[in-house]
């Protein structure tokens, strides 16, 4: 019995080691454009070094540091990101979206 708690404890750490290195990966512009570039419709025809120049202008290094990654904007529930950027559409100049009720600038939201 004891073996078994063991090795559970071992692969839990070897998923929490995993988990930890995509998410550095993940963090390097050239890693993201890459993936937005391939994945996102309203991104295929843009060069990776102009979706790189979109992730979060206010970063201005190559590797992207997570927003807070705690959402309580639901009242009576918590939403925890692993990983949190902000891409600014090619198609709008607004980077900030959506506000209040203004449901003609709602936010596309994609999760990896």
């Amino acid at each position: 019995m004891e073996d078994q708690k063991e090795w559970k404890e071992i692969m839990r750490e070897a998923k929490r080691l995993y988990d930890e290195q995509c998410k550095k990966i993940l963090s390097y512009k050239q890693i993201l454009a890459y993936i937005f570039k391939e994945c996102l419709e309203e991104y295929k025809d843009l060069s990776l070094e102009k979706i790189q120049e979109l992730l979060d202008e206010e970063q201005s290094h190559d590797k992207m540091i997570s927003k807070n990654v705690e959402d309580q904007s639901i009242r009576g529930s918590m939403i925890r990101y692993d990983l949190l950027y902000k891409l600014r559409n090619p198609q709008r100049n607004d980077p900030e979206g959506f506000e209040e009720d203004d449901f003609d600038n709602l936010q596309k939201v994609i999760t990896l």
